[in-house]
């Protein structure tokens, strides 16, 4: 999402509750991945396999209740993934190969809410704080 203003929040958690109408659903993971480029690496994350539609339209209705506060950038498209690392730029030469070849059962997990989390960012990391949990329709 982005920054979003503290004075936008009840405004965007309105707006989510109304949107969010995506039934629960089973997702599964089942690759690796980097972005933006395995020759610049800035991020790694699993991808999802069974889930990615859902997903899909999870981030629809999520952008449809951020245009009522922020501009959405056309620019970026989205791919149904979960973040496991963020790469700090001093690691810009970081291999990443091995991340991207390994192998591994697949995960499955049950997706039957979506929480909207604040981040601030501290030298020593980010701290994480739940603000809002939106369960899914059954």
């Amino acid at each position: 999402m982005g920054n979003i203003s503290v004075n936008d929040l009840p405004i965007l958690i309105q707006s989510l509750k109304k949107e969010l109408t995506q039934n629960s659903f089973a997702m599964v993971i089942e690759s690796t991945g980097v972005f933006p480029s395995s020759h610049s690496p800035r991020a790694l994350w699993l991808g999802i396999k069974r889930g990615a539609e859902e997903l899909i339209s999870l981030h629809t209705q999520i952008e449809k209740s951020l245009g009522k506060i922020t501009a959405k950038n056309p620019e970026l498209t989205f791919t149904p993934h979960i973040t496991i690392a963020k790469i700090p730029q001093k690691f810009v030469n970081i291999d990443v190969l091995p991340f991207l070849n390994s192998v591994y059962s697949p995960i499955e997990l049950d997706v039957n809410s979506i929480c909207l989390f604040e981040s601030q960012l501290f030298q020593e990391g980010a701290k994480y704080r739940i603000l809002n949990e939106f369960p899914l329709n059954r």
